[in-house]
């Protein structure tokens, strides 16, 4: 979903990752409140996955095979979802490592 600027909140969220773990010299706090918020971003993602999961398995079972175009929408949002999360997962594993490097030049 976009924001007013037109990008979407994982666009953001990706971005400010990828900005901490650019900086210089960065602040530990901040790394932290940047984890944090990705944390909270990727159960975001799990949790509109898991419901994309469950609409997906209550589609087939109710016999929607028939509606072609319900369940191709269904398994390009879970697909876009599972996406979305392995990217930002590799952000965080990236700012995580960041933090270590931090935390190890302290």
């Amino acid at each position: 979903m976009a924001n007013v600027d037109g990008m979407s909140e994982l666009e953001r969220v990706v971005g400010e990752i990828s900005a901490a773990v650019a900086a210089a010299g960065s602040d530990l706090d901040e790394i932290e409140r940047r984890l944090t918020d990705g944390y909270a971003h990727a159960l975001e993602l799990e949790a509109e996955r898991s419901r994309l999961e469950k609409r997906l398995s209550e589609a087939v079972h109710r016999g929607a095979a028939g509606n072609g175009a319900e369940l191709s929408s269904l398994a390009a949002r879970l697909d876009g979802a599972t996406g979305d999360l392995a990217r930002l997962r590799g952000a965080l594993a990236d700012l995580r490592r960041h933090a270590d490097a931090v935390r190890a030049a302290s």
